[in-house]
């Protein structure tokens, strides 16, 4: 099966995550600092994004949230999404429980507006 998925999501500052964003579910999630991005993980059905914790050893850092959304089909796959983004992206600390199916393919595509 292939999957294509942009790359270019919605920023929010810890302090932003309210109301509307507080409920994102379903999509993937880059912690980010100014100059790169530190961590790649996913919010699933189970977990929002008002209620996401990040890793204890970010706890102390500037970061905000770049929250890329997954279309509603590809919902069942976001462990192999977030693992091609974070092949991708290479972020400063790898996310152990990212993992992925041999018989999934996902492209990530370029962003052209950039």
């Amino acid at each position: 099966m292939l999957l294509k998925i942009t790359p270019k999501g919605k920023k929010f500052f810890k302090s932003e995550v309210k109301g509307y964003a507080s409920f994102i579910k379903n999509a993937i999630l880059l912690v980010r600092n100014q100059s790169r991005v530190l961590f790649v993980d996913y919010l699933d059905d189970k977990v929002n994004l008002g209620g996401y914790r990040v890793p204890p050893f970010l706890e102390g850092q500037l970061y905000f949230y770049e929250v890329i959304d997954v279309p509603e089909d590809y919902v069942p796959y976001l462990p192999c999404i977030a693992k091609a983004v974070e092949d991708k992206v290479i972020p400063l600390y790898k996310n152990r429980r990212l993992s992925c199916n041999k018989e999934l393919v996902v492209v990530i595509e370029n962003d052209r507006s950039s």
